[in-house]
């Protein structure tokens, strides 16, 4: 979805083999789809648009490089979406902050239930405060969608932490009947409440040494932009703290 974020593409690529292999032992269908290929070849998050910001409507710019790419991808999982029985849509991420891994889910019990049997973080309710994101239609249509972000872009860590969560999604859906998995993460289950805007212009950069749950209180200076200091409007831990180039979401607060 994200052209700088490769560690997901990666991952898929080098379990291939793997699954093809245990191909006759899956009770359901595994499909990779690379969202944006134009932006991953030139290493940026996007050319003309964030593609995770643009599924909530189509009266984009035709000339728009992530116009053609959201209609190639619309296409297939439109075909992927139709029908009876289950369908999980992971959206792999990665962020531009070293983190531990986190889901960001919808606030449907589907996914909520689903995210519950993993051991990692989850966070609900993103589509509410950012525009557009892939899971909110896909959840919408009563599908489990979820985004799932691995760690710093560039890190190996993210592409085996890629790997594992794949493979762990394989048994929680019935997929792959593997070793169980821990499971369980009734006490990292997280809403948002705050999200930071950027528009372009600001002169937004994060404090640095912050990082994904972070604890942090009201008032603490967060970040600075032409303005001056951006301090925090409330009390909880730090979420997504921007520190790329790119991007229009410059924190967010989790509860």
């Amino acid at each position: 979805m994200h052209g700088n974020e490769p560690s997901g593409v990666i991952a898929l690529l080098e379990m291939e083999i793997k699954l093809r292999e245990r191909a006759a032992d899956m009770r359901g269908m595994i499909i990779g789809l690379i969202g944006n290929f134009r932006a991953l070849e030139e290493d940026v998050r996007f050319i003309d648009k964030d593609l995770n910001r643009m599924w909530s409507r189509d009266d984009f710019p035709t000339h728009w490089a992530e116009v053609q790419e959201k209609s190639e991808l619309s296409f297939h999982l439109e075909q992927l979406l139709h029908g009876s029985g289950e369908r999980y849509v992971l959206d792999l991420h990665s962020t531009s902050s070293d983190t531990d891994p986190f889901m960001s889910i919808s606030k449907t019990e589907r996914d909520k239930a689903f995210a519950a049997k993993f051991s990692i973080p989850s966070i609900a309710g993103i589509d509410e405060f950012i525009e557009g994101p892939l899971l909110g239609p896909v959840s919408a249509r009563g599908h489990v969608g979820l985004a799932f972000e691995a760690g710093q872009h560039l890190a190996r860590r993210s592409v085996e932490e890629h790997k594992k969560f794949i493979s762990e999604s394989l048994y929680h859906s019935g997929i792959l009947c593997e070793p169980s998995f821990e499971g369980g993460n009734e006490d990292k289950q997280f809403d948002i409440v705050y999200r930071h805007a950027i528009k372009e212009g600001d002169g937004f950069r994060m404090q640095p040494g912050y990082e994904n749950f972070t604890p942090v209180h009201k008032g603490q200076p967060l970040a600075r932009d032409k303005n001056g200091p951006i301090l925090c409007p409330m009390d909880g831990l730090l979420f997504m703290p921007l520190y790329q180039k790119q991007g229009n979401d410059g924190f967010f607060i989790i509860v």
